[in-house]
């Protein structure tokens, strides 16, 4: 069975951890209201259906045990981020749930910031 999974950072096309969701089948760019944050060459996002803009990423549809293998990457037994349904408010799935990794603890620090457009561009934020 596949999960509809939202992605908005390293897991994106072109990101570092996208071999990840090789077997899975891309379903379109799309948007989940929310805020997108960079914590320093990481993103984390905090969804919310009252934010004024979306996060931006793509949706995917991934195997089931594949995504099993994103939620240790993601930290969800640490409790890093957590795996949590929202509703895409852009794009060709607008109005239907998918799942999406929230930042949990890893919001909190002095090198976090908003990322004001809601986009994650995987090369821009790699360090020199």
């Amino acid at each position: 069975m596949d999960i509809r999974l939202f992605v908005y950072g390293t897991l994106q096309s072109g990101g570092g951890n996208h071999l990840l969701l090789a077997r899975g089948r891309y379903l379109g760019d799309c948007g989940v209201l929310g805020v997108l944050y960079d914590l320093g060459g990481i993103p984390a996002a905090t969804f919310d259906t009252a934010a004024p803009m979306p996060v931006r990423g793509e949706a995917w549809a991934v195997p089931a045990e594949d995504v099993e293998a994103i939620d240790r990457l993601e930290g969800t037994a640490r409790q890093l981020y957590a795996r949590v349904e929202v509703p895409v408010a852009v794009g060709p799935l607008a109005g239907q749930t998918v799942h999406a990794y929230q930042g949990e603890r890893v919001l909190a620090g002095p090198r976090s910031r908003v990322v004001a457009d809601g986009r994650w561009e995987p090369f821009a934020h790699s360090s020199k």
